[in-house]
């Protein structure tokens, strides 16, 4: 048997094809406009004046289940990564970070190069770092063009159609999770100010030592 065919064959393929079918039944549905803090955004990008109360009505509920195609045309999924009960065997559990963002958002961008850096310092260790793109599928080659312009080499989740970003309840962009092992949401953290890194880096710390 092929490569091809043993990834067919497992059971994870029927989610997959779900994922798909899900994906192409929302290209019916309309995409409300995105809302980006601080900065005069573009396209589908509005300004926030006032900041939003999702950096805190989330903390300490479970992380909504979601499974997103990443750029590569693989598709993950959260409960891959933490989950709740014994840790199953060769499924460690991790802490997730993710970060919605937009192409049209400055203030996403600015944030970029931080969660980068925290993310370089986590690496292997305990902790999974995505950047989760917020764009319609129209706008994949800008994204894969910022990805490469600014070095992102975290795993690219599409939410083309806001999938997770509403399971979330978030309101806004730039923002950051911070998810725990046992998938409890630790952190929202809105991004593009003075503190965002130290408080990104201090939030993923405690969670990795499970303080």
């Amino acid at each position: 048997m092929n490569r091809g065919s043993a990834e067919l064959s497992r059971p994870g393929w029927r989610r997959n094809v779900l994922c798909v079918v899900l994906e192409i039944a929302t290209l019916f549905l309309s995409v409300r406009p995105l809302v980006c803090a601080g900065s005069a955004g573009t396209g589908a990008v509005e300004v926030a004046a006032q900041p939003a109360g999702d950096t805190t009505n989330l903390v300490g509920k479970t992380a909504p289940a979601f499974v997103l195609r990443n750029l590569g045309g693989m598709y993950r999924s959260l409960g891959d990564w933490c989950y709740t009960g014994e840790e199953k065997a060769g499924k460690p559990r991790n802490v997730v970070v993710l970060d919605f963002f937009s192409v049209d958002c400055e203030p996403c961008k600015r944030e970029m190069t931080n969660f980068l850096s925290v993310a370089a310092e986590f690496k292997g260790k305990g902790a999974l770092f995505f950047v989760v793109c917020t764009d319609p599928p129209s706008r994949e080659d800008d994204v894969r063009k910022l990805v490469e312009t600014m070095k992102i080499d975290c795993d690219v989740l599409c939410d083309s159609y806001r999938v997770a970003f509403d399971r979330f309840g978030l309101e806004r962009i730039p923002r950051t999770v911070v998810v725990g092992k046992n998938r409890k949401i630790l952190g929202v953290i809105a991004g593009a100010h003075d503190d965002f890194e130290k408080t990104l880096r201090d939030t993923v710390s405690s969670a990795v030592s499970g303080k």
